[in-house]
């Protein structure tokens, strides 16, 4: 099997064709594997021998794009592992010393007992953070240098002159790629969380592989991960840089901002500079391009003055006098209506989205935008900046589109993403392990392609871990979950970590990861709800809990929590006096200096 998130292939790929038609007659009955990787075919009273090593020469093996090998074979069990600052410094420590025809070691001079001693010393060993992933301090000794956007730079510099045996060149442009972005979001590491770093790696690799793949928009998983970044100011100036300040709605869809950007404030100002992009974007300036960006902020008095200068428009003159009334008025939103409607027979889809606005009909926008147009981030933008993110159109569309389409494609990120955006954030951690479709109200079956590897991303077991000790929302949401669906969630996870050659990301993940734990067991799961959330985390990691339940829910839960301590109890021997708790102190008095002497004897 061959997976990465860099090569969305199919899972099974042919390495070899068995032919055996020019040396028996009979078909082949049967074939197995020997102990040392040789495969044996029985035709008939025969059998046929083929070695574990193919040559290159042949046409299904170049499809594949596999390592150059001086032998011309290639090792169909060889196991190659990469791991990122570590590999990346003494790929530079190897390549700043390389002689030309000199071999490069294939684990670059790194002792691999380096990665599972635990009795080396801290500055040897590999930090491994609560969730399998590594952290952000790299490994090297006192007289190795760390890693940094200059070594990035240094590395890709050799990479271009020398040939890495060990790589295609395919593979060999796909690891100057990477070392770019990691250089990248290196010199960025102090402003960004973790969160940010993961977009920010992301984005920048979409944008180098832009024309070299058939990827057209960064998938959920990156929108997640900016979605729940703390450092939005920085990825937002980032991907401006990117873009030059000129960012359109095609260039804001592509990366999803509208999706992961979370402060309103923020959306409304992205979405008026997409709408003076979209008015500059053409030479001719028609304010028919952006007249659905400045409706949807509301700002009809900009598009007006944009219509009064559009001297080469014909449609000037009667937009003009129909802008310059009173769009409050039911008479002129009618006008409006209709002439959305005229626009949808022209199949002048955007512009008709434009006017329904204008006649204060959001509804009839997004159908447009969904149906005409196909465009849900687009419905999704314009529904955040008319009427902010606890409209009644928004929720709406949430549960009604985005869910759906979440449990029809098996998609869990959208699904944690639109739950989260309902503020059911207890939902948005159940759906990282449970099938989407058996958690919304209306189900329906998945499609079979939801039944894909790709679907399987062992990158939410991150997110799950993230999330569940978040808020009191999501730790009532992981508690829902039974420690045998969490149990064959990370393991599942880890051997999707093995599959794509990350067998010590995989082992880390088992070895660290803590499970959620009740305080009572002798309580039934099904009565979590009521159970105060802040029992369900330990005592260190209460301070960091964000509280998103009122504070009647969690006192009420509270009581209910105790209710249950003394009806769990009961089973034991009742004790003959029973002393009423005081209540605590609701001010602080100062003690007495005389009865502080008085306890030290004096």
């Amino acid at each position: 099997m061959r997976f990465d998130y860099l090569n969305k292939g199919p899972a099974w790929a042919p390495i070899r064709e068995i032919n055996i038609r020019d040396l028996s007659p009979h078909p082949v009955g049967d074939s197995a594997w020997l102990g040392d990787g040789h495969l044996v075919v029985g035709a008939g009273n025969q059998l046929f021998t083929y070695d574990r090593r193919i040559e290159l020469s042949e046409s299904l093996v170049n499809d594949l794009k596999l390592p150059k090998r001086k032998s011309g074979t290639w090792d169909l069990f060889e196991v190659v592992q990469r791991l990122m600052h570590r590999i990346l410094v003494a790929l530079h420590q190897t390549l700043k010393y390389h002689v030309e025809g000199e071999e490069v070691d294939n684990y670059l001079g790194i002792p691999m007992e380096e990665f599972y001693l635990s009795n080396k010393p801290q500055s040897m060993r590999l930090d491994v953070d609560d969730i399998g992933g590594f952290s952000s301090h790299n490994i090297h000794d006192d007289h190795e240098e760390a890693f940094s956007d200059e070594i990035a730079l240094a590395i890709n510099e050799k990479l271009t002159v020398v040939k890495l045996t060990q790589l295609s060149g395919h593979e060999q442009i796909q690891l100057a790629d990477i070392v770019e972005c990691c250089g990248m979001v290196e010199g960025q590491r102090r402003s960004l969380d973790e969160n940010g770093a993961r977009f920010m790696l992301f984005f920048r690799q979409h944008v180098l592989r832009r024309g070299r793949t058939n990827e057209m928009h960064m998938s959920w998983r990156e929108i997640n991960w900016a979605f729940h970044s703390t450092s939005q100011d920085v990825l937002g100036d980032f991907v401006d840089r990117q873009y030059h300040s000129r960012m359109i709605w095609e260039d804001a869809r592509e990366i999803g901002v509208f999706m992961w950007l979370a402060d309103e404030t923020s959306v409304r100002k992205r979405f008026e500079q997409i709408a003076r992009n979209e008015y500059t974007k053409n030479d001719d300036k028609s304010p028919i391009d952006c007249s659905l960006f400045y409706l949807a902020l509301k700002r009809k008095t900009i598009l007006q003055g944009l219509w009064r200068v559009a001297s080469g428009i014909k449609e000037q003159a009667p937009t003009q006098k129909i802008l310059a009334n009173n769009f409050d008025e039911p008479k002129w939103r009618t006008v409006a209506m209709k002439n959305a409607y005229a626009l949808l027979s022209k199949r002048r889809f955007r512009y008709a989205a434009a006017w329904f606005l204008l006649g204060d009909c959001l509804q009839d926008a997004v159908s447009v935008c969904l149906k005409q147009l196909k465009d849900l981030q687009l419905a999704i933008a314009i529904t955040r900046v008319y009427e902010g993110d606890n409209g009644p159109v928004l929720k709406k569309l949430l549960e009604e589109q985005v869910l759906p389409l979440a449990a029809e494609d098996g998609n869990r990120w959208l699904a944690s993403w639109a739950f989260w955006m309902l503020q059911r954030k207890d939902m948005a951690v159940q759906t990282l392990i449970n099938p989407v479709y058996t958690l919304v109200e209306t189900p329906c079956l998945p499609d079979i392609k939801s039944r894909m590897f790709l679907t399987d991303d062992p990158a939410l077991v991150v997110l799950y871990a993230q999330l569940k000790q978040k808020t009191l929302q999501t730790l009532r949401g992981a508690a829902k979950i039974t420690p045998r669906a969490e149990w064959d969630f990370v393991l599942h996870s880890a051997k999707l970590y093995d599959r794509m050659g990350c067998d010590l990301l995989g082992l880390g993940l088992v070895r660290n990861w803590e499970f959620s734990h009740l305080s009572h067991p002798r309580m039934k799961r099904s009565s979590i709800a009521d159970v105060d959330p802040l029992s369900l985390v330990n005592q260190r990691r209460r301070s960091l809990v964000v509280t998103d339940i009122p504070m009647d829910e969690l006192r009420l839960g509270g009581q209910l929590h105790k209710n249950a301590n003394v009806s769990s109890q009961s089973a034991g021997p009742v004790p003959e006096k029973v002393k009423a708790a005081k209540p605590a102190p609701t001010m602080f008095y100062e003690p007495d200096a005389n009865s502080l002497l008085d306890s030290f004897g004096f």
